[in-house]
């Protein structure tokens, strides 16, 4: 997960009713965790909300002990993301706005902005 992407889940998951995102994990279940040759610096997945997103939404993070796959100690980073119902956030570098729909982050058009159709698909 590159700073990026996980904006724009940060994004997506503002947007939607809330979310966690687990930042260390890889999607076959490996734990990376952050204490690896060419990883992140995990300061920088902590403010992805500020530094990323604007408006910045509300997030609460939290670093988690864990042993990685090759049997280190290391940590992996959830950001639990707060809905933002009363503004749309967006992704700072591309003004991609996006939402989560099941478990994917799905960028909105133009039409789906508008007031009424906002409201409906956040379910409101």
């Amino acid at each position: 997960e590159q700073p990026n992407d996980a904006a724009k889940h940060v994004v997506a998951f503002a947007n939607a009713l809330d979310g966690e995102l687990v930042i260390g994990i890889e999607d076959n279940g490996d734990v990376t965790g952050f204490c690896y040759d060419g990883a992140q610096d995990a300061e920088i997945y902590e403010q992805v909300h500020l530094t990323s997103c604007t408006p910045g939404p509300s997030v609460r993070k939290e670093r988690i002990p864990a042993v990685t796959s090759s049997g280190k100690e290391d940590f992996v980073l959830v950001l639990e993301v707060e809905p933002s119902p009363d503004r749309v956030i967006c992704r700072r570098n591309d003004k991609k706005v996006l939402l989560r729909q099941g478990d994917k982050s799905v960028e909105l058009d133009r039409e789906q902005l508008a007031p009424t159709t906002w409201t409906r698909s956040l379910g409101a």
